[in-house]
């Protein structure tokens, strides 16, 4: 894992056998991670809908459905607003009768209403124009389970597949656990012991008990509990046994780290390495190079063929394109199988590396022999099975097409792979050269009357230039007589057709 610090915030690879699997980032501005737990206002009721608004703060109002009230929301809200107003002095569960009587088909409005206070977790960060998703089932996340206060349900992991160690683990927290509380088992509870798994749902009941008390006189708006920090909170989701190094380029955010994995995995510390070069870590490790090749709408595979990768409103599609296929025609479905095995597993890799969400859609090369899709289907599945977004998989059709639907909880990662043209500024597209003129006048008009800035020179195009120049009443003489200011022009071969600068005496930029 390396971890590269900013003044912006931070930035977290993963890599397996040194090939970048999944990328994460933090913006030090951004609130309202998946886990934070708000102290909301109901703005808007949408009995259309059957969900409210409610005030979290967020620019966006967050997003709260009928469905994601909990099975015993009535009891939930009276024990938390006791809490706020000072009533309840106890956080104990263990006394309270829980009567889960959800009606799935009830309705919003007959149990909020408008400017009614309630206790919520945020479930998805904005997206896009969508403000947070929330959720008033609460749940707090540790390094072996997670606590489901109002709950009694004991869940294992399915990624925990050995039934006498699934055994072994109910048993563990069913005697740990108190009454009215619940939990879910984590992966990384596997093998481990009874007093480790123990003490974490000890430390979690704890933590909502002192969080409980401190709702007394809060107001509307305060985060209660802030999810951890998104470096230890990859750490706490992904780390093992199996992970050699961990290199981090600030000295606080490696005393952090090191300080963490001491707690949970004290003869894993000196895995923790303070990179010290003046290379930055990602250019140092190649974790640049490997980003750039990544996030691009083309992806090169080992062999000749590509993956084209494109995104829409409603969904992402992935199509898989061969290089030169082979000149038998014995070899052929033999070739096409070999690509595709190999697009299988890139996709799963570029899945969790922009970590996209929603439905996606992949167009294998299309595959005669049935038996054929059914490898290619069981190679993608496979490699699937560490991605830690829940995902469905339906079988590929003849046409050769493959649904996923993944897990979106966050902004999808989104790199800038490609340099910047400088005539169509990134757009693909400039506007047609007979309107240059005409948009470098009306911006110089802008900035010498509306703006009152002394234009000395202006830098464009020699083909622009030689246009403006054209003739004895040139462009430069109309100026001269409407503003009463002569300004000179000067050539920039690699300046595009439409790309012009504006600058004072000094020479410095005043727009383009």
């Amino acid at each position: 894992m390396y971890i590269r610090t900013s003044g912006n915030g931070f930035e977290i690879a993963t890599t397996e056998d040194r090939r970048l699997i999944e990328l994460t980032s933090q913006q030090n501005d951004q609130h309202f991670q998946v886990g934070d737990i708000y102290l909301g206002k109901v703005n808007k009721i949408a009995p259309a809908l059957n969900a409210c608004f409610v005030d979290i703060g967020s620019e966006k109002d967050a997003f709260l459905h009928f469905q994601d009230l909990g099975l015993v929301f009535k009891e939930f809200n009276q024990y938390v607003q006791e809490f706020i107003t000072g009533k309840r002095k106890y956080a104990s569960l263990e006394n309270l009768s829980l009567n889960p009587t959800f009606d799935k088909k009830g309705k919003i409005d007959a149990i909020l209403q408008r400017s009614q206070i309630i206790l919520v977790q945020v479930t998805k960060e904005p997206i896009g124009t969508k403000g947070p998703r929330i959720s008033t089932d609460i749940s707090l996340a540790g390094r072996y389970c997670v606590l489901l206060p109002f709950s009694e349900s004991i869940n294992i992991s399915r990624k925990v597949t050995q039934q006498a160690e699934r055994k072994r683990l109910k048993g563990i927290a069913s005697v740990a656990l108190k009454k009215n509380y619940g939990v879910i088992v984590r992966t990384a509870a596997q093998q481990c012991s009874t007093e480790e798994l123990s003490a974490d749902i000890r430390e979690l009941i704890e933590k909502w008990q002192k969080t409980m008390l401190r709702l007394n006189g809060m107001e509307p708006k305060t985060r209660v509990i802030q999810e951890m920090a998104r470096t230890t909170g990859v750490l706490r989701d992904v780390f093992n046994d199996s992970f050699q190094h961990i290199y981090v380029d600030d000295p606080r955010n490696w005393d952090d780290i090191r300080e963490y994995i001491s707690s949970i995995a004290p003869e894993k510390t000196d895995i923790v390495k303070l990179h010290k070069r003046k290379v930055g870590l990602f250019e140092h490790h190649g974790i640049d190079k490997q980003i750039m090749a990544a996030f691009g709408k083309h992806v090169n595979l080992s062999s000749s063929a590509y993956l084209v990768i494109e995104h829409t409103e409603a969904l992402h599609v992935i199509d898989v394109n061969s290089g030169a296929r082979g000149k038998q025609s014995t070899e052929r479905d033999e070739h096409i199988l070999k690509i595709n095995m190999e697009a299988a597993e890139e996709v799963a890799r570029q899945l969790r590396l922009r970590d996209m969400g929603g439905i996606i859609v992949i167009d294998f090369i299309d595959m005669n022999p049935p038996e054929h899709r059914k490898q290619v289907f069981d190679r993608l599945t496979e490699c699937m099975k560490s991605d830690r977004a829940r995902h469905t998989l339906l079988p590929i059709t003849k046409f050769g097409l493959l649904q996923i639907t993944r897990q979106r909880v966050r902004q999808e990662v989104s790199m800038t792979a490609q340099e910047v043209c400088n005539a169509c500024m990134g757009t693909g597209t400039v506007q047609p050269s007979i309107l240059a003129a005409d948009q470098l006048e009306s911006r110089l008009d802008f900035l010498l009357t509306e703006e009152k800035l002394m234009v000395k020179s202006i830098h464009l195009n020699p083909y622009l230039k030689a246009y403006l120049t054209l003739g004895l009443l040139n462009h430069p003489l109309k100026w001269w007589w409407k503003y009463k200011k002569w300004i000179q022009l000067k050539e920039v071969v690699d300046f595009g057709l439409n790309q012009f600068e504006f600058r004072d005496s000094k020479g410095e930029l005043l727009g383009n």
